[in-house]
């Protein structure tokens, strides 16, 4: 009964929040099976569902199923960046589809067509691409889909590395790029 008065007086402040553009709300659940609505997870409970309200009834983008955005990775089997996003994503045991774009020409064009450039590794959350190990893009899209918590990213430090700007460092820096 507690849980279900938090969600409507959650849900009656989510919708008539004037003043902000959108209000994400996390259900939790703790190792007993509780469930609570939060604006974050809290430590010690994980999430189990994601919702995003626009104020106002405008556009924004709402997940009400609780499914997340496909993620697709192109890579070119000896790219060492390539391993490395992989290894991220694996890591962080985010579900996602690989495809190998050395020397399939159809799946060439689908990179292209998808993410508007041939680079690999190209990570596809969704319709958003990242180009190359972009480490704080990857934590960004992913936090931004519901595939990662928000709390993730800011333990790690992901902002200030090199290719937040969507560029792929170069190759000195890629040697220097710490595993995930």
């Amino acid at each position: 009964m507690y849980n279900a008065q938090k969600l409507i007086a959650g849900l009656i402040l989510a919708l008539t929040a004037g003043s902000a553009s959108a209000v994400t709300v996390f259900e939790c659940e703790d190792d007993k099976g509780n469930r609570t609505f939060e604006s974050a997870c809290p430590p010690g409970t994980t999430k189990v569902q994601q919702k995003d309200y626009a104020a106002n009834g405008g556009d924004g983008a709402e997940e009400t199923s609780g499914e997340l955005p496909e993620v697709t990775l192109y890579l070119v089997p000896e790219c060492e960046t390539c391993i490395q996003t992989r290894d991220f994503l694996t890591a962080r045991d985010i579900p996602y589809t690989t495809k190998d774009v050395k020397s399939d020409f159809a799946l060439q064009e689908e990179l292209k067509k998808r993410s508007g450039e041939l680079r690999a590794p190209t990570v596809l959350i969704g319709e958003k691409a990242v180009v190359g190990f972009n480490r704080a893009g990857l934590i960004a899209a992913l936090q931004a889909s519901g595939h990662m918590p928000a709390e993730e990213g800011t333990v790690e430090g992901a902002t200030g590395e090199a290719g937040t700007g969507g560029e792929e460092p170069n190759a000195e820096a890629k040697a220097e790029t710490p595993a995930p």
